[in-house]
């Protein structure tokens, strides 16, 4: 049942095309936008981020920057987000610019905050002690080494991540639900879980290999990534929707 999720998951994207763009380009529009003139009050261009990045030398104005542009981004991914969840479970169809709510939004943008930071820290340790033994081992330089393991951490990053998460799309339809109930209501999936969630990150993961040996330029690449960036991420999306539909909702989508 893993792979039957996993494509229904990504057929929603498949099927509603233009509804998936409504979502997202408004709002990652006008989030470029902002950031620009933030970036231009801060007196800070792409080419100084990009070279203090490249050599570990971020001083203030460039770590407003990247602060600001980090809020930015994860406010409005939470927008567009709640605009999917919100027309897989009710129907309703966002126009040019999906509909907006501070307080949704904020909660929203704060609780999937803290679920990926919880998880990050969580998995630290486990990422850390497994890239110091490929090292000393010499296998990290093995390239499919490399994207097993970055195959084995993503996944575990995931399953979690699908385990803690329905209490985003409960956030869309203004219900209570906390990340304990969100625990325990996908412990009898989980093991279809962990099979879907393997199949989404396993497909994004090689998709983005293949990119990396395409004859290709370095713009159509880079092109090519957002893209594959935006798909994956809203294919989890729908992910986790239908999970909290068929779970919680006692419906499937």
């Amino acid at each position: 049942m893993g792979w039957k999720l996993a494509a229904n998951s990504l057929a929603t994207i498949l099927r509603n095309p233009g509804t998936a763009v409504r979502v997202t380009l408004a709002p990652f529009a006008l989030a470029a936008v902002l950031s620009v003139i933030i970036w231009w009050f801060l007196g800070v261009g792409i080419d100084t981020v990009t070279f203090a990045l490249a050599f570990g030398l971020i001083d203030g104005r460039v770590a407003s920057a990247l602060a600001s542009a980090t809020v930015i981004v994860i406010f409005v991914a939470s927008w567009s987000a709640l605009a999917w969840h919100r027309f897989l479970l009710t129907g309703e169809v966002p126009g040019a610019l999906p509909a907006f709510d501070w307080n949704r939004t904020g909660s929203y943008a704060l609780r999937s905050t803290l679920i990926t930071l919880s998880l990050l820290i969580l998995l630290f340790p486990i990422s850390a002690v497994g890239m110091q033994v490929l090292t000393i081992s010499g296998l990290l330089g093995i390239d499919l080494v490399r994207l097993g393991f970055s195959f084995l951490m993503t996944g575990l990053m995931a399953f979690l991540w699908f385990r803690l998460a329905l209490v985003l799309p409960a956030v869309a339809v203004e219900r209570s639900l906390t990340v304990s109930e969100s625990w325990s209501v996908t412990g009898a999936r989980a093991e279809v879980i962990l099979r879907a969630g393997a199949i989404i990150v396993a497909l994004d993961l090689v998709a983005g290999a293949l990119l990396d040996f395409a004859p290709l330029g370095q713009w159509p690449v880079l092109v090519l990534r957002l893209l594959l960036t935006w798909f994956f991420a809203l294919a989890g999306t729908s992910l986790v929707t239908m999970l909290y539909a068929e779970l919680v909702e006692r419906r499937r989508l």
